[in-house]
């Protein structure tokens, strides 16, 4: 009621546990199949986790990390199998060290880490450092990796996003009354132009 918005992840809940959020309000997955609960067995049975939970219930919609790094290709399509296109939000998750080149160092939270070929790390290698990730990448990596049709990994990347956060009065799409914010791309996903509110920002 206070247009806050109920995300579950990086969490070990199980869907005793969810059933209840749900009901309360539970409406996106963080970082979907990223440090979440997945199938939990005790004794003969099975439980769901967070991962199936949001995979089972249309009334959540996902966040997904499309770096290929953090989920690979075939999870990625797995989800966007499972939900519909109106309930999968492509994100970035990147951090200070996105756009920079493979070898530089940055602190997050204190941690050391470094920018490698594909993504960042934490120094000792033992996991990720968030992303280096670019939006125009993520929606790259959909297309060509996850076999994402274009239209789609665009919606997914802009409308929903701006759905989910209750803008899409104001932008998201290019429809009379909104923001005129457009991201002009070629086939090989190399940005060509930026426009905000109607003004160029950027050529290429």
């Amino acid at each position: 009621k206070n247009g806050a918005i109920a995300s579950g992840g990086h969490t070990d809940a199980t869907e005793n546990d969810l059933f209840p959020a749900l009901k309360a309000g539970l409406n996106q997955s963080t970082h979907t199949f990223n440090a979440m609960s997945g199938l939990i067995k005790k004794g003969p049975y099975r439980t769901a986790g967070m991962l199936e939970f949001a995979l089972a219930h249309d009334d959540i919609t996902c966040e997904l990390i499309a770096d290929g790094q953090h989920v690979p290709p075939v999870l990625m399509r797995m989800l966007f199998n499972a939900k519909p296109r109106d309930k999968v939000v492509i994100i970035t998750d990147a951090t200070k060290g996105a756009g920079l080149k493979p070898g530089t160092k940055f602190e997050m939270y204190g941690i050391p880490a470094r920018v490698t070929k594909t993504s960042a790390e934490v120094a000792d290698g033992r996991g990720l450092a968030g992303s280096t990730l670019t939006m125009i990448r993520a929606v790259q990596t959909a297309v060509e990796k996850a076999h994402v049709p274009l239209v789609d990994a665009v919606y997914m990347a802009t409308l929903n996003p701006a759905r989910q956060l209750g803008r899409d009065k104001e932008f998201g799409s290019l429809t009379k009354g909104k923001r005129a914010d457009l991201v002009w791309f070629d086939k090989r996903f190399k940005v060509r132009g930026v426009w905000l509110d109607g003004e160029l920002h950027h050529s290429a």
